[in-house]
């Protein structure tokens, strides 16, 4: 009988091992997919401003023109 409480006892110890080892992965892929939905947030905003400026090409620059130097 004690060989079969030893191997209940390590069973339980894997089992919780495990059991731990599977928490840490859900909270890893948590945040990971918190981490890729920011990224594809920003992905599609780089998106949109490059497809506004292809469609509107003239109006890459709308700042004033520099000054030059010596006044003309």
């Amino acid at each position: 009988m004690p060989q079969e409480q030893d191997q209940n006892f390590s069973s339980s110890a894997d089992f919780l091992e495990t059991f731990k080892q599977l928490q840490e992965g859900e909270k890893t892929a948590e945040k990971l997919e918190t981490m890729l939905d920011k990224l594809e947030g920003k992905l599609e905003e780089l998106l949109s401003q490059a497809d506004a400026v292809s469609q509107n090409p003239s109006e890459k620059s709308t700042g004033p023109k520099p000054k030059s130097r010596d006044g003309a």
